[in-house]
């Protein structure tokens, strides 16, 4: 999964058999005509799962949405956007997955706020969280660990 330096940014994805002899035509993930950056991604339960940001009025303005591609089995990706935020610096969403449906994500919401929910079997997305950070070591090493121990029952 990666970005183009496209006119219109895309997020798109390919793939290859155990033995790289080949690669599959790139498929978008993002929507047509949606600036996408910043992927990332999980396999969460056999199914590969996308995060990105969305850039809806051009790369760098806001507000921007926070966007979760799972694919859906049949070639393409189903979208579901997660939350709009409006912080003027890149947002980098992060998935995570753990053991049996453990799934989570967490962006930069606010110059010092990391926000993050859970998926719920059944229900969907939970409620978002807010966790406060105060530069980016403590928010990579210590706040991502703590919300690690709260998305996991």
């Amino acid at each position: 999964v990666y970005a183009t330096d496209d006119t219109i940014p895309r997020v798109l994805h390919t793939q290859a058999p155990a033995d790289f002899s080949s690669w599959t035509p790139a498929v978008e993930v993002s929507g047509v005509g949606e600036d996408s950056l910043r992927p990332t991604v999980v396999m969460h339960q056999g199914t590969l799962t996308v995060a990105y940001e969305s850039h809806g009025s051009g790369v760098g303005t806001t507000p921007r949405q926070i966007v979760v591609a799972t694919a859906n089995g049949v070639g393409g990706f189903d979208r579901e956007t997660i939350a709009t935020t409006h912080v003027g610096q890149p947002n980098r969403p992060q998935l995570h997955t753990g053991t049996g449906t453990n799934l989570w994500i967490d962006w930069v919401d606010d110059a010092n706020q990391l926000a993050w929910t859970s998926w719920q079997p059944g229900s969907g997305w939970g409620s978002i969280q807010i966790e406060p950070f105060t530069d980016a070591e403590d928010r990579d090493y210590h706040v991502r660990g703590r919300v690690k121990q709260l998305a996991i029952p």
